[in-house]
């Protein structure tokens, strides 16, 4: 996983930082945007109700993503 993987993975799950999904969201996009495995994260993320960010139309773009990077 590419560091805006992990960085985005400290803050959805509060490790050494407080949670903050906002910057969660921004890391996975980020990560996704150069083809790494955050394109699948960012589907994981809109799959479940992350502090309101639930949205079945964008978990299936970012899954779909995924699939064709080969994630």
């Amino acid at each position: 996983a590419s560091g805006h993987c992990c960085v985005g993975r400290c803050y959805a799950f509060a490790v050494g930082v407080e949670r903050d999904y906002a910057k969660a969201m921004t890391h996975y996009r980020e990560g996704a945007e150069l083809g790494d495995a955050e394109s699948y994260e960012l589907g994981s993320f809109y799959e479940k109700d992350n502090d309101g960010h639930q949205s079945q139309r964008l978990s299936f773009k970012w899954y779909c993503k995924a699939a064709r990077q080969g994630h």
